[in-house]
């Protein structure tokens, strides 16, 4: 699944994940044409509710992943997370498959 897979990327890719990331999968995900994640601050919480800091005082930080189609992917590796966040707006925090590109709007 793809959840497992980002599960495993930072040990797998002996890296890190954090909000503004992105990860393209390689193929389009069933019946979508979403290929890559954005990791984002969860939506619909406030700014500060994304994190739980642990009684050893380690935190452990909780995303949203929101599916982008390529061109999306794109516009935020030529741009910024800042920038292709403007444009997702808040929309981005509902999960709809039948969404358009943000860049087609």
């Amino acid at each position: 699944s793809w959840l497992r897979g980002l599960m495993t990327y930072p040990t797998v890719q002996k890296s890190w994940l954090s909000y503004g990331h992105t990860i393209r999968v390689g193929n389009e995900f069933p019946n979508t044409k979403f290929d890559s994640f954005l990791f984002d601050f969860p939506h619909f919480t406030k700014h500060n509710t994304f994190k739980v800091k642990l009684k050893t005082n380690k935190e452990i930080f909780f995303y949203q992943v929101v599916p982008l189609y390529n061109d999306e992917l794109m516009y935020k590796l030529e741009n910024s997370y800042t920038d292709l966040k403007a444009l997702l707006k808040e929309d981005a925090g509902i999960i709809n498959p039948k969404r358009n590109s943000v860049l087609k709007i």
